[in-house]
């Protein structure tokens, strides 16, 4: 019975409502059972008074069967995805102890290890003194009370997966599905459940409201999804957001809300990297803290990337290897042993150590580790199961090993469509596979799988926002290989081509001297220059305030200012509006302008009709292997070259040249 299984796909919300209970026979104690095989769809009505802990109402959905028992999604407000799941049947042979048996062993058991911490099972009494078990949970995301109950009630089998608030609504719900007459409890009365389900939601003497724990899983959720997606400017936002109702629940700086403290630290190194060490250095002792063993071996991963993006490759190894050595620690403690998908993260950046290192063995060894946990744990359609075989496939490629390099690239981008359709995921898993194709000669091969990988980014801004230069260095690698090539049949339009590929992955430097062009073209009409001032004003407070909110976020707790951060997210919300408010004003009142003012990629053809007879535009492009140098003249003439200059040694070369014409230096050039 896995709880992974849930079929939202095939509700059919009916009509007729079928009342139980209570409701059934106006309240007098006596009660018609619940009919059995009910069509999908069909909405359990508990009676009036059955309320979740805190007073919420909630709906139970027939959703299916699993292993011969119906399921009910119950859904409650403030869920985006239900809130639990309750299941009921003949009791699972054999009868005796079934359900220790079931909590132990279950396939739900399995699965709900990979979304809980859960004690031993545990006897209790519910309804008029029925012995039940269950098995109290902390769920990883959050650290929320949650239950696991199997309960044998009239020779039925009644077992409950969801919040610790829904123990009352487990009880009605057994008592509107017992055959004759329900049994009855006292007004006022409680069982020993709901004695230990209201312990269990008001932790330290706070309470945690059932919807704030939708709302709050709903946004985590998000946030997950979004960073899978590539967009890590809107998985930041929700990330931030998630980590408010935490606080509000749960206090602020309090352990289980340390490895969102993290996550956000790691989606800051990609969109603000001046904010990410602080949120680092404030998740880490919380998540050293954390009940969760595993949140800080992930945290160390992040460092470990951080590292790598600041070239610090010992730093990270050593990251790597710690978060390494505690990952296995953990596995040893954990009811999921090494199946744990927390584990798979820790080894997915162990590997991209060792790749950078040169370690390609032992890079291999942890990515295919990280493959078997994601596969076998979450299926083959989690995100992470592509992630993986992307990283093999580079592996491969490094090792020439161009065969199962080719399995892996295809295989990751069959599964990144089907998982996300087009957009930043599966633009990443082409260039995975046109790496592959290039590095294995299969040059028309790779620049097909460029092409649709340009294609896909300059229809969707957001992930084209997020791209960076070294993503295209391929890209513009195999274009000038061509173009070196005799056989190119047209080298014309591949440079032309290389051009407009230059300017992806940042600010374009020809977008902005399209945007001074734009500027000066402007300059008779006011209202067009204003506009698009405005949206460039609008762009920096955005990008201010989200900093600005980082890094107090990323404050101790004893020198956060609650005040200024609750007036910074109020200030972020507005900025975010009023940018896309102007950036919409400015489309459709001015298309024209809009274009040009926008970091766009354009080909040689479009810049020389912004140019006069006598300007041209010089494009230079540093990248990690190569530099790239381009010239525009008015007259639509294109020139390029590759120059066998990484940017490392330009830097050095330019910094040269200007401590020559330094007066200061004492010596002239």
């Amino acid at each position: 019975m896995a709880h992974g299984e849930r079929r939202y796909g095939v509700m059919l919300l009916l009509t007729g409502v079928l009342t139980l209970g209570g409701c059934a026979t106006g309240g007098n104690g006596s009660s018609v059972a619940a009919p059995e095989d009910l069509p999908v769809g069909t909405r359990i009505a508990l009676p009036e008074n059955a309320k979740a802990l805190g007073d919420v109402a909630c709906e139970f959905y027939k959703s299916g069967r699993d292993e011969g028992l119906e399921q009910f999604e119950i859904r409650c407000p403030g869920w985006e995805r239900p809130a639990g799941l309750i299941w009921r049947g003949n009791p699972p042979r054999p009868a005796a102890r079934w359900e220790e048996r079931f909590l132990n062993q279950g396939a739900l058991a399995k699965t709900v290890q990979t979304e809980a911490d859960c004690g031993d099972p545990e006897l209790t009494r519910i309804l008029n003194e029925q012995p039940a078990y269950l098995r109290r949970c902390t769920s990883y995301n959050g650290g929320f009370p949650y239950l696991l109950i199997a309960a044998g009630v009239d020779n039925r089998a009644f077992i409950l997966w969801g919040p610790a608030h829904l123990a009352p609504l487990f009880e009605s719900f057994i008592q509107a599905s017992l055959r004759g007459t329900a049994e009855e409890i006292l007004p006022g009365s409680r069982s020993q459940l709901i004695a230990l389900a209201e312990q269990a939601v008001a932790p330290e003497g706070r309470l945690i409201g059932l919807e704030d724990m939708g709302q709050f899983t709903a946004l985590d959720e998000l946030s997950t999804l979004y960073n899978s997606a590539k967009n890590h400017q809107r998985a930041l936002e929700l990330a931030q957001r998630a980590l408010e109702i935490h606080e509000r629940i749960k206090g602020v700086n309090h352990p289980s809300g340390g490895y969102l403290a993290a996550r956000m630290g790691r989606e800051l190194t990609r969109l603000q990297p001046g904010a990410a060490e602080a949120m680092f250095q404030r998740a880490e002792p919380l998540v050293k803290a954390s009940p969760d063993a595993s949140d800080w071996p992930e945290l160390l991963v992040y460092w470990a990337w951080y590292a790598l993006d600041r070239g610090e490759q010992a730093r990270a190894e050593q990251y790597a290897q710690q978060s390494w050595e505690l990952s296995q620690a953990a596995a040893a403690s954990s009811r999921q042993g090494a199946m744990n998908p927390r584990i798979a993260h820790s080894l997915i950046g162990v590997g991209d150590v060792y790749v950078e290192l040169g370690k390609l063995a032992e890079a291999e060894a942890a990515y295919a580790q990280a493959l078997t946990i994601f596969d076998t744990v979450r299926g083959g359609d989690y995100h992470w199961v592509s992630e993986s075989r992307q990283r093999l496939a580079e592996v491969y490629r490094r090792r020439q090993a161009y065969g199962p390099a080719r399995d892996q690239a295809q295989s990751a981008v069959a599964l990144s469509r089907a998982l996300f359709g087009e957009g930043r995921a599966l633009a990443e898993a082409l260039m995975t596979q046109a790496r592959v194709e290039r590095s294995a000669g299969q040059s028309e091969r790779a620049l097909t799988l460029w092409r649709e990988t340009r294609r896909m980014l300059l229809g969707d801004p957001t992930a084209l926002a997020q791209l960076q230069t070294q993503d295209v260095e391929g890209y513009l690698e195999l274009l000038f290989e061509l173009i070196d090539n005799n056989a190119a049949a047209d080298k014309a339009a591949l440079l032309d081509e290389a051009f407009t590929v230059s300017q992806l992955g940042q600010t374009p430097a020809a977008g902005r001297a399209v945007t001074q062009v734009a500027a000066r073209l402007a300059e008779t009409d006011p209202e067009v220059r204003e506009t698009a001032r405005a949206l460039q004003d609008a762009l920096k407070a955005r990008q201010d305030t989200q900093y600005e909110l980082g890094v107090e976020q990323s404050k101790p707790f004893l020198e956060r200012d609650t005040t200024k951060e609750e007036a910074l997210k109020v200030k972020l919300r507005t900025a975010a509006a009023e940018y896309e408010l102007r950036e919409q004003q400015l489309q459709d009142r001015f298309p024209r302008y809009g274009r040009l003012v926008t970091p766009t990629p354009l080909n040689a053809a479009e810049v020389a009709k912004l140019l006069r007879s006598n300007e041209a535009l010089l494009r230079v492009l540093p990248g990690q292997r190569e530099t790239w140098v381009f010239l525009v003249k008015a007259d639509g003439t294109l020139r390029g070259a590759a120059v066998k200059l990484p940017a490392p040694q330009l830097t050095v070369e330019v910094e040269r040249l200007r401590a020559g014409v330094n007066a200061s230096s004492g010596r002239l050039p």
